[in-house]
């Protein structure tokens, strides 16, 4: 079965490392139907990030103006560009960085 995506968006963005997302990567669209279903595709790899907290942040992982390395696991989802917004809002609420990194890009490999 072809899965046809009209608009089809790379949402990315990247986690703590052994630490579980705060509330569930779903949110109603305007359809009523959930933006990330739980058993959707998604793409998942492992890295290192480094930040410095600024002296005006609360980080979660981490001290201010100290330097830290996390392991961290990247997130890629494919979705509609139509219902990208509900999907950040969905990632916002869930993620532990007090200013968590989003980076979305069409896909257009197919056309």
């Amino acid at each position: 079965m072809t899965i046809f995506i009209a608009d089809p968006v790379l949402a990315e963005t990247y986690c703590p490392l052994g630490l579980p997302m705060k509330a569930p990567l779903s949110e109603p669209d305007r359809s009523g139907s959930t933006v990330v279903e739980p058993n959707s595709s998604m793409f998942l790899s492992a890295r290192h990030g480094r930040f410095t907290p600024r002296p005006d942040a609360q980080p979660s992982v981490g001290a201010v103006e100290t330097g830290e390395q996390v392991s961290e696991v990247r997130v890629k989802c494919v979705v509609e560009l139509d219902v990208l917004d509900g999907v950040v809002r969905a990632l916002r609420a869930a993620h532990h960085y007090e200013e968590p990194a989003f980076m979305s890009r069409p896909v257009n490999g197919w056309r």
